[in-house]
């Protein structure tokens, strides 16, 4: 065992004494035993003290435990079904970053997107597309090569490797690149 468990261990157990104690003690003193109202009253602050000691020994290794099931009951209400943990797609921010010619700030949000949603063809696509108008061809094909990997569908994997001829290949179509 342990050294952590055994503390553990005599904590649980010193804290069960003591709150064992604070309830027979207030048992006996509701019940009108003790030779005077003092004496009452001094047996109930003590029996409260151990009590609230134990409870505090143990506290520790109970927040978790109860807290549990009323943070699950909150975070039902303010996120249902768990959508915080993807944020929903949107393109008007990087499309934004790109007519205010500020190319870093807008590949920044397409690669978040590529994060966050690694099947978003689009995604792939302007920012392959932005990365070869600033120069950045290793990115270019690093992020196509990703994309490759990624993309589920054959469709997307196929517009992405320039095989359709619906939008063209913006790697090997790109200005100044010898072929």
């Amino acid at each position: 065992m342990s050294k952590q468990t055994a503390l553990t261990l005599i904590r649980w157990v010193v804290a069960l004494i003591l709150i064992a104690k604070c309830a027979l003690t207030l048992v006996r003193t509701a019940d009108g035993e003790g030779e005077s109202f003092a004496g009452a009253m001094a047996s109930a602050l003590l029996a409260f003290a151990a009590g609230i000691t134990g409870l505090l020994l143990i506290v520790r290794d109970l927040a978790p435990w109860l807290s549990a099931p009323i943070w699950r009951f909150v975070t039902g209400i303010i996120f249902p079904d768990d959508q915080f943990d993807r944020p929903p797609v949107n393109y008007a921010l990087p499309r934004s970053y790109r007519e205010q010619h500020r190319p870093g700030d807008a590949i920044e949000q397409y690669l978040q997107i590529i994060h966050y949603h690694p099947q978003e063809l689009t995604a792939y696509l302007e920012c392959i597309e932005l990365m070869i108008e600033t120069g950045d061809l290793p990115g270019a094909v690093a992020l196509r090569a990703k994309g490759l990997k990624k993309l589920r569908s054959p469709e997307a994997r196929s517009q992405l490797s320039g095989k359709t001829a619906s939008r063209p290949d913006p790697i090997h179509s790109a200005p100044g690149r010898p072929d």
